[in-house]
């Protein structure tokens, strides 16, 4: 591994050039940046990188990574000239993640998706954050490239999605291997007595029993991915498994060390089979069918989030809970249910304080970091507290800006200067000076220019009684697609992830409990406009013949010409039975995204009417519809939520981190592992 500091890659920059370069009779001499140049890019990288104390350097094919020139140089084929490539700093997934959660992961500097091979690192022509294309990047890939002057660097995370070395891991694959791992190595410290509270003592206990377990565990559970043993090793090294096994175990035994536990359990995991664990019925699926069953929670998760359960004797701990809530279900009136919940959480925190069941929530320990233990919903003490803190929205920013990319084109006095796609010259003028890009291609398709600025909403509130800041993330439950919104805090004061999604209907229950009617807020997505006022064929026609003035006149290319009326019409065939953001729908989105603004909503640097202009221009590009919709959501949510009082919007922000952290009396009792 090439392990590389925070503060070696300022050195690098403190004295970066474009390296002289020989290869055979071709040689290139050596350029200094200027200090402007130089402060410049420290500018953009010094935030980033106080995000992580240390990285891991690879090139593209995934080699370790010596960097000793900025930018990092290849010679091109032929040895004639060269080119600036990427290159990838790995650190762990709550760091990019908060990368993602900061700037956005929808760049112009991320693999195109069709020069993809699909082989070990990239199954399925999945981007493994490689290549020179220049194409906007779906956030979903957990990945992130930006480019810092001349020098593009792609993040990505150590967990979750193992990119680099190795075999490509899904999040989902991930967590059934790390969560099984766990709980693998609660039962041996816990049930068999076995000390692995070192990375070391991991890897030779017992004559290397527990560390071929792992293995195991990996190679059964992601074997899509990986083929044998030594890729296996790979994922768990390249993810500082061990490190974080034997802290979480370490933290643990301090906690229930002496206990009885019998099982130790995830829920049904495909593939792996062992001696140890019961690929029967376990108790994550009986669990969850009851409070489907009894409260219709239909995802269990939004009753207690535990990953992994230590039980003592489960046959009685389910015959207590059967016989506590007498029997069969009787009634599903909201009354009913209510107090049947209150008591069958009761249950499980008599239960967990007597530690006879525990469920458990894992986060993965920092590298370098301290484990932590934090018992959610199990004493009155706690829940007293939440109920007594009261936070205080201290931000909002909610920016209707644009990326935008220019093209040099002729002026009437055949000058050549920088346009913009689709925005006035006063806008172009604008953006131009808040960010430069690569030239536009056609508007309306994913490489399109035109994106707007941010997907989300970011509200930041603080509690002072803890000295905690949290930042609530508002978006669209999909950054690729059309969804309802998602709210998710995390916690700013620490290195972890976020909290979890605070569950959509308890959010939208909780809009209507503070007296916003159901009229006012609508928590669908249906609801909102989908798309540029429906256009004609003669108007698709007109905003063809409006973009090709930024173009030269001279263009004689009658195929891109016939390429571009076929995208318009295409456009406007798509845009049918599409709820329109019509001339109506613009006045009212003015009028409150003004009163955004007056309530001290940070838009970004435009006017309410370029924010308008900016929404409608995204609803006409096919990589954006979903994203102004989102936005229109996030205006109406806004709008309602700062029409309240001042004590009840504290309130309400209060409630929302709670519910992302699954901590309240409507929840159930686990010990949070992070």
């Amino acid at each position: 591994m090439a392990k590389i500091t925070s503060s070696a890659v300022t050195a690098l920059i403190n004295k970066a050039k474009w390296p002289a370069y020989k290869k055979g009779q071709v040689s290139f001499v050596e350029n200094k940046y200027s200090k402007t140049e130089i402060a410049a890019i420290k500018k953009l990288t010094d935030p980033i990188l106080k995000l992580g104390k240390e990285w891991t350097a690879f090139d593209k094919t995934g080699s370790a990574l010596t960097l000793n020139n900025w930018p990092n140089m290849v010679i091109l084929p032929g040895g004639k000239d060269r080119d600036i490539e990427k290159f990838t700093l790995r650190a762990p997934y709550e760091v990019i993640e908060n990368i993602i959660f900061q700037y956005g992961s929808d760049n112009k500097y991320s693999p195109k998706k069709e020069t993809m091979k699909a082989d070990k690192n990239s199954p399925g022509k999945k981007p493994a954050g490689h290549h020179t294309d220049t194409i906007s990047n779906n956030d979903s890939w957990d990945i992130i490239t930006l480019k810092f002057r001349d020098q593009p660097i792609t993040f990505i995370p150590s967990t979750d999605k193992i990119t680099i070395p190795g075999p490509s891991i899904d999040a989902t694959t991930m967590t059934a291997i790390q969560e099984m791992a766990s709980a693998y190595i609660f039962k041996r410290a816990i049930k068999d007595n076995q000390d692995l509270t070192t990375e070391q003592k991991i890897r030779t206990n017992d004559k290397g029993k527990d560390y071929k377990e792992l293995i195991k565990i990996w190679r059964e559970i992601g074997s899509s991915k990986i083929r044998n043993d030594e890729e296996a090793e790979n994922s768990i090294d390249a993810g500082g498994w061990l490190e974080n096994f034997a802290k979480q175990n370490k933290k643990l035994l301090t906690k229930v060390k002496g206990n009885q536990f019998t099982i130790f359990t995830r829920g049904q995991t495909q593939g792996y089979t062992s001696d140890w664990y019961d690929q029967g019925e376990t108790f994550m699926e009986w669990v969850s069918e009851q409070v489907k069953d009894r409260f219709d929670i239909s995802k269990k998760d939004n009753w207690n989030p535990a990953d992994v359960w230590l039980i003592e004797n489960e046959t009685q701990a389910k015959n207590k809970i059967l016989d506590a809530m007498k029997g069969p279900i009787t009634s599903k009136s909201e009354g009913v249910v209510s107090a049947n919940l209150n008591q069958f959480n009761a249950i499980f925190r008599d239960l967990f304080k007597k530690k006879k069941v525990m469920g458990i929530s894992l986060k993965k320990i920092t590298p370098g970091g301290i484990a932590e233990w934090k018992p959610v919903n199990v004493t009155e003490e706690f829940f007293t507290t939440i109920e007594a803190t009261e936070m205080k929205v201290e931000k909002i920013v909610c920016k209707f800006g644009s990326k935008l990319s220019y093209k040099e084109v002729k002026d009437e006095s055949g000058k050549y200067q920088l346009l913009v796609a689709g925005v006035t010259a006063e806008q172009a003028e604008r953006a131009r000076r808040i960010k430069n890009g690569k030239p536009p291609m056609n508007p309306l398709t994913k490489e399109g220019a035109f994106t707007l600025e941010t997907q989300e909403t970011m509200m930041t509130v603080k509690d002072k009684d803890s000295n905690k800041t949290y930042e609530i993330q508002i978006k669209s439950n999909n950054s690729a697609g059309w969804d309802n919104l998602k709210y998710e805090p995390k916690d700013k004061s620490a290195t972890s992830a976020r909290l979890g999604k605070a569950t959509s209907s308890y959010v939208d229950d909780l809009v209507w409990a503070y007296g916003i009617s159901k009229s006012d807020w609508k928590k669908s997505w249906t609801e909102y406009p989908q798309s540029r006022d429906n256009p004609s064929d003669r108007q698709a026609q007109q905003a063809f013949d409006d973009w090709k003035h930024f173009y030269p006149q001279d263009s004689t290319n009658k195929k891109e010409v016939k390429e571009w009326e076929r995208t318009y019409k295409e456009l406007a065939k798509e845009a049918q039975g599409r709820k329109p953001f019509n001339n109506a729908e613009k006045k009212d989105y003015l009028g409150m995204i003004k009163f955004l603004k007056q309530k001290g909503v940070d838009i970004g640097d435009v006017t309410p009417e370029e924010a308008v202009a900016n929404l409608d221009e995204a609803f006409y590009r096919r990589s954006n519809r979903w994203v102004a919709n989102s936005k229109c959501m996030q205006v109406v949510w806004l709008f309602n939520f700062l029409n309240l009082s001042k004590e009840n919007q504290n309130k309400l922000a209060t409630d929302m981190v709670f519910l992302a952290e699954k901590a309240g009396r409507r929840y159930g009792p686990y010990g949070k592992l992070y």
